[in-house]
């Protein structure tokens, strides 16, 4: 049930700043900020919105296991639009192949504590396949992921498919 709509959701950028040579485990935090740039109403806030960021990550060999999460609150927008009070927690399980190809699963999980309990979660589960390579000397990665929203409230949509392109940002 609901409108149906095809486009751009939010912008959501988080900052995190990391210690230099940490080892296999790595830690960050920072803010989060939510930018409302949807291209239909249902598909995003209508609302500016910051808050608090943490990345932990444990990398090993094949595996890079990790997590990046925030809690927004909305400060700007849309006078009509519901306050933002969500939390976004977005995971990252990636194995490397032999070769430029590797296997992943970054589900963006959310919480909406304006929700009822019921109605409050979204996780999404699935995963697909990527590839990296270089352009202009520096290493980029693309993937293409399937999820299945295993618990969503009402009125979500039943799976989601991300097309993910990350370009290299030269230090």
């Amino acid at each position: 049930p609901g409108e149906r709509a095809f486009g751009l959701s939010d912008l959501v950028h988080a900052s995190l700043f990391t210690p230099e040579d940490q080892g296999k485990f790595i830690w960050g935090a920072g803010f989060i900020l939510n930018i409302p740039t949807a291209t239909s109403d249902v598909l995003g806030s209508g609302t500016w919105a910051a808050g608090p960021a943490v990345r932990l990550t444990y990398r090993s060999g094949s595996w890079n296991l990790g997590v990046v999460a925030g809690q927004r609150w909305s400060f700007a927008g849309d006078a009509s639009r519901p306050d933002l009070n969500a939390l976004i927690i977005r995971g990252s399980f990636r194995f490397q192949l032999p070769g430029p190809w590797y296997l992943v699963s970054a589900p963006i999980i959310t919480a909406n504590w304006n929700a009822p309990p019921s109605e409050r979660w979204l996780v999404p589960i699935g995963g697909g396949p990527g590839l990296t390579y270089d352009v202009g000397g520096h290493r980029w990665a693309t993937s293409l992921q399937a999820y299945v929203n295993a618990v969503r409230p009402d009125g979500a949509p039943e799976w989601a498919a991300r097309l993910q392109v990350i370009p290299a940002i030269p230090h």
